[in-house]
Parts: structure tokens; C-alpha cells; sequence
């Protein structure tokens, strides 16, 4: 398998309500065996500072993320994040859509709530115009989950499969309600993933619904081939993104082969998906 970095960073902002919760940053690297290893990087900030008004909180942490942000690309360490970097292509939509999120069915840059995230990830870039050649990258998770879907329904439209051979071959298939785990809360034990327990009331309507998703959860992970290095690793879909990210960060492409679709300048996609992804923490 070729990697295009050794290391990389991704980060997750997809979790973030409101300007002052946390992001989420996960480190891969690939070790001797050609492996690729997943630790949990310490988070940039502990959250909202109460002893702040509102804009001096939120700006203090995003001095944090700007400072993560600047020294991993001055070490050359790549970042790759899970909100809209380069929005040039949605300007001139009716609906505020890049070709890219058509495709994946993804949802408008500036749109009410993700653009609130995308506002967050541009203060924390640092710059109006982000550099891209400077290892700052951007991918989107769920859409990755749905590509191997995406492109057998293009096959299925007349589309020639010779075209997305090499994606059909390296993707795992990943089943539809496994992806449909927002609010799942799982747990490493025994070497599988099985819901947190201890987090979960599943005597109400809503602890149910978690269990639910974080069975689907374990059931993604399991399917996604990440594996877990000890018992007692506590996981949610906020850090599958983050983790989705690193992983693109290392083994992405800049272009979707057998599509003429133009990507955003610094769009990733993962060139192909790796026989086993080991989970530290």
C-alpha cells in the first residue's frame, strides 16, 4: 500500500454546536509493518472559559487552534479537517453546492449549520484564502462512508464499472444503517468495539435510540477494519470523522478516477481504504 505521509493529523468539527465546544484531532502514522496506527492527540483547549465573556472565550480557543494549526503545517505534518476549505465552487450554485457535494450528497457549505462550522474552521485556518501546498487539506467523512454506494448506483445508471474498478476493489461495503450512528457511544472490549454501557439509559426513548446506534457504531468500525489495541477505548461518531480524516490524509487522492468532477483545491479522497487500521487511543 503507498502512503503519501507517515504522519498526519485529522480534525473533527463536526460535533461542535455552538463556537466554544471542543473540536476533536486524531494522530495516524504508519509503523514498521506498514500499519496504520490511530492515537487521540491532545485536545486544543478544555472547553469554554467562564470567566471570559463570549468573543474573548471563543477567540482564546481559536488562538489555540490556530497555534495546532501552524506548527503542524511549519513541521509538515498534513491537516486534514472535515469542514468546507475552499468554497469558491459554491458561489456560482443556485443552492450554494460544490460539484463534490452533489455528488457525495453532502450539504451547502454556507448553509445554517454547517456554516457556522465552516466560520469556525476559517477562523482557525488563520486566513481568508487557506494554503493548500502547506498540507492543509479538507474531506468529508460521510460521504466517504457512502462512496463505495454512490459510485455502484453510477455503475447501475450505465456508468462503465471499468472506471471504478480500483475503489469497488479497495473500499469495504459499508452497510446503510451502520452509518446512521450520530449519537452512538461505544467501547473497546476483548479486542471488538460493543456499546458503552455505562453510558447509556436505555430505559428512556433516547437511551434507546443510542444503544441502537452505537450497535451500528460497532458494526461500522468492525466493516471499516479498525481495531483496537486494548480494552476500555471510548469512541463516538465525532472522533470516526476525525479518524476518517487522518486516514484520507494519508492515503488520499486529488481526483476521483473515471469522473471529470472538479474538486475543490485541497479536496482529499482516500485512494483506497487499508486492510487494518490499529486504534491506540
Amino acid at each position: 500500500m503507498k502512503f503519501e505521509h507517515k504522519k498526519c493529523y485529522g480534525i473533527s468539527y463536526s460535533g461542535i454546536l455552538t463556537g466554544y465546544e471542543k473540536s476533536i484531532a486524531v494522530q495516524g502514522t504508519v509503523n514498521s509493518q506498514n500499519e496504520i496506527v490511530l492515537i487521540e492527540k491532545a485536545l486544543f483547549h478544555d472547553g469554554f472559559d467562564e470567566n471570559l465573556d463570549t468573543a474573548s472565550a471563543c477567540e482564546k480557543i481559536l488562538a489555540q487552534e490556530r497555534g495546532f494549526i501552524k506548527k503542524s503545517i511549519e513541521d509538515r505534518i498534513p491537516i486534514v479537517i472535515d469542514e468546507p476549505l475552499d468554497i469558491s465552487q459554491a458561489k456560482h450554485d443556485a443552492l450554494g453546492l460544490r460539484p463534490i457535494d452533489r455528488f457525495l450528497i453532502g450539504s451547502p457549505p454556507l448553509a445554517s449549520y454547517l456554516g457556522v462550522l465552516t466560520a469556525r474552521a476559517h477562523s482557525a485556518v488563520g486566513q481568508e484564502e487557506p494554503i493548500f501546498e502547506n498540507y492543509l487539506y479538507e474531506t468529508y467523512p460521510d460521504g466517504i462512508l457512502r462512496l463505495r454506494f454512490i459510485l455502484e448506483q453510477a455503475i447501475q445508471n450505465g456508468k462503465s464499472i471499468q472506471d471504478w474498478q480500483s475503489y469497488l476493489e479497495n473500499f469495504p461495503r459499508i452497510s446503510p444503517e451502520n452509518t446512521r450512528c450520530w449519537s452512538g457511544k461505544i467501547i473497546s472490549s476483548q479486542n471488538k468495539w460493543v456499546p458503552d454501557d455505562s453510558k447509556i439509559d436505555n430505559t428512556t426513548s433516547k437511551g434507546q435510540r443510542t444503544l441502537r446506534e452505537s450497535k451500528w457504531l460497532a458494526g461500522l468500525l468492525d466493516e471499516l477494519r479498525m481495531v483496537p489495541c486494548k480494552d476500555g477505548i471510548h469512541l463516538n461518531s465525532n472522533y470516526l470523522d476525525a479518524m476518517i480524516c487522518t486516514i484520507t490524509g494519508l492515503v488520499y487522492s486529488t481526483s476521483l478516477d473515471g469522473s471529470d468532477l472538479a474538486l475543490p483545491e485541497g479536496y482529499r479522497i482516500p485512494r483506497e481504504w487499508p486492510k487494518q487500521i490499529i486504534v491506540m487511543s
